[in-house]
């Protein structure tokens, strides 16, 4: 991949190589359709454009926005997450409807327009700096403060369109950036349709570690990442779930501070507990 500068606008974008051997293009032309297009749970990472290389049929070139990791920027309340997890969750279901299974649906494949909450922009080889070059002066605000907060989902290299979600090839082996999905086998075929499930459920459960305060996404998360995948929710099922746990959740519940849960401090040893208690009574020293 590559950073660029769309001439017409100014815009940054990316510049990413696609194998034309796997599906990822032609799934990616489908969902970029006008019709997929017009469903509001649709989460594709627009394509801009898509260059054909000259004498190459191996590769071929698309252009797509400049998006941050979404996990990268602290979230800050708990309709935050409950924001991300609604569209991602929908997209999912969305994307089963069309019979296509991510195969991927992992933490570094969740991308979020950043444009409001970082205004100043980010260079994409450090997202925590304006330009690539200044460092400890990057400003950014609350998602809160700006919501909503578009999420895209991208890298559908590994993705694949069944015929029928209701009959879809399995696969063996293990594939995606997230290995701890307990049906995945060189030996024993798998359903690609409850993984994408098991794969969202578990960057959920990931955020519910990261940060103290989100216990009331508990239930869903635990349906979505049964260990047994015949008793493991679909995405349909997640989807609706979503739904009436939403309903159910006060703006006072989604204004709710959250915290990231950092590791414990060690105990202070002996010495340090010593300039501790001179500091104290030694001010000016």
């Amino acid at each position: 991949m590559i950073d660029a500068t769309r001439t017409d606008d100014g815009a940054k974008v990316v510049i990413r190589q696609v194998p034309t051997k796997t599906d990822e293009l032609p799934i990616l032309l489908l969902l970029s359709s006008p019709s997929l297009q017009a469903d509001p749970r649709n989460c594709t990472v627009p394509i801009l454009d898509i260059i054909i290389l000259p004498g190459n049929d191996v590769t071929a070139l698309i252009v797509m926005p400049m998006l941050r990791d979404f996990g990268n920027l602290t979230f800050r309340r708990v309709g935050e997450v409950v924001e991300m997890f609604e569209q991602v969750v929908h997209f999912l279901a969305f994307l089963h409807e069309q019979n296509i299974s991510h195969m991927d649906f992992c933490w570094f494949n969740i991308m979020m327009d950043g444009s409001r909450v970082v205004p100043k922009g980010w260079h994409m080889a450090n997202q925590f700096s304006h330009d690539g070059i200044s460092i400890g002066e990057f400003e950014w605000v609350d998602r809160w403060s700006v919501r909503p907060v578009k999420y895209y989902v991208i890298d559908f290299e590994l993705s694949q369109r069944m015929i029928s979600k209701d009959n879809p090839r399995l696969f063996v082996g293990s594939w995606g950036q997230d290995r701890s999905v307990p049906e995945m086998s060189f030996t024993t075929p798998s359903d690609p349709f409850k993984v994408d499930v098991y794969q969202l459920g578990n960057v959920i459960k990931k955020l519910m570690t990261n940060y103290i305060g989100l216990d009331i996404l508990k239930p869903l998360v635990d349906s979505m990442t049964n260990p047994d995948p015949l008793k493991r929710f679909t995405a349909e099922e997640s989807s609706q779930q979503f739904s009436i746990f939403q309903k159910k959740c006060s703006k006072r519940v989604m204004k709710r501070r959250i915290w990231r849960n950092e590791p414990p401090i060690p105990p202070l040893t002996s010495l340090e507990r010593f300039f501790v208690k001179y500091l104290r009574y030694n001010p000016t020293n």
